[in-house]
């Protein structure tokens, strides 16, 4: 997906006057998830604003709002994608791990891969933040009404 340059509208779904503010608010919220080599940046920049086209070519939109969407909506199929038996991995937990094992240096044909690699999967796995023991039942004490 190639976003319009300025003064570049034709069959680009990201109209130009979109497309500057949208990869600025794409890149930093990227930046977040690590510093990725300059051409993995731009692919990512690329995917992300072609999930937002479609609301970007609408006449109302918010840059930041549109990029943080598409975004979301990328890490919640690659949190799917990278689920275990319990479930699907909560993006905020995904995000510290992928820090921790430096994925976006180590790993970063992984981030929002479709199918992630067993490895990336296991060394992610061993990086995630591990949840407090869930709380013991306990007996309420009797008390005055």
């Amino acid at each position: 997906m190639r976003m319009a340059a300025p003064g570049d509208n034709e069959h680009s779904p990201v109209p130009a006057i979109v497309a500057g503010p949208l990869a600025m608010s794409i890149d930093r919220l990227l930046s977040a998830w690590g510093a990725f080599a300059l051409d993995r940046q731009k692919r990512l920049v690329e995917r992300v604003a072609a999930a937002c086209a479609a609301p970007a070519a609408r006449s109302q939109h918010d840059s930041d709002k549109l990029a943080r969407d598409a975004l979301n909506t990328l890490v919640a199929r690659w949190a799917a994608a990278l689920g275990d038996r319990n479930g699907r991995l909560p993006a905020e937990a995904l995000r510290a791990a992928f820090i921790a094992i430096d994925g976006a240096r180590r790993w970063p044909d992984q981030f929002l891969a479709t199918i992630p690699a067993e490895d990336f999967r296991r060394e992610l796995y061993s990086a995630l933040p591990r949840p407090l023991p869930a709380p013991a039942p306990l007996d309420m004490p009797e008390q005055p009404l």
